[in-house]
């Protein structure tokens, strides 16, 4: 692709060769959705408090997936993954895989994101 840039790390890198960036995974929490939710009792992110306040959330939207395959389980991974981001006062730790997500795990994605829009 001519003239296309690619994202660099703080080191100059691609980060499409970091895990979790490019065709790899990064380690940890599953992202397909094969897991069960662990204890997030000691995470510090909006979702993990969402998710430990409503365990039922998970088991209720873990099955679903959007057009594009992007299923709960990637869109929570960081806040899985991390137990306080300390970079990020508030940290959300929601990403949103594709545009569907937004639709298909609604019932999360309102609950996280109506505290951030009255800031």
């Amino acid at each position: 692709m001519a003239g296309a840039t690619e994202c660099l790390d703080e080191k100059g890198l691609p980060l499409r060769l970091k895990p979790g960036f490019g065709e790899e995974e990064k380690t940890g929490f599953p992202a397909d959705g094969s897991a069960d939710l662990p204890d997030l009792s000691g995470h510090k992110s909006l979702v993990a408090e969402v998710l430990s306040k409503n365990p039922g959330l998970y088991q209720k939207l873990q099955q679903r997936q959007t057009r594009w395959g992007t299923c709960l389980a990637r869109c929570i991974k960081a806040a899985v993954d991390c137990k306080e981001c300390k970079e990020v006062p508030g940290d959300v730790s929601l990403m949103a895989g594709d545009e569907e997500c937004y639709e298909t795990f609604q019932e999360l994605f309102d609950v996280v994101v109506a505290p951030l829009q009255h800031e």
